[in-house]
């Protein structure tokens, strides 16, 4: 495998957890850490509303979420700088 740079460190662990309800409500967290930055985390978590009558049991659903980041910046040659961002959005799921 080839990784430029070369004397980038290749650890990471990885955790994560997923809360879904039957009432709809939707929730989830993950962390990563890189060996790379000092085994520094990074964590994502998100919380939301799952519409619908079936919520995705045909396979179809939509969901209104809010997200937050916080950490090592998880964009190819960026992941030397730190980032945190809090979001909002609608995801579709056909």
């Amino acid at each position: 495998m080839h990784v430029d740079p070369s004397d980038l460190e290749r650890g990471l662990y990885q955790a994560g957890i997923d809360y879904r309800h039957a009432k709809g409500w939707l929730g989830g967290i993950d962390v990563k850490w890189l060996e790379e930055r000092n085994w520094e985390p990074g964590t994502s978590a998100m919380v939301g509303y799952q519409f619908g009558p079936n919520r995705g049991a045909n396979g179809r659903a939509m969901s209104a979420r809010l997200v937050y980041y916080d950490g090592v910046s998880p964009f190819g040659q960026f992941f030397v700088q730190d980032i945190s961002y809090w979001g909002a959005g609608v995801w579709f799921q056909f």
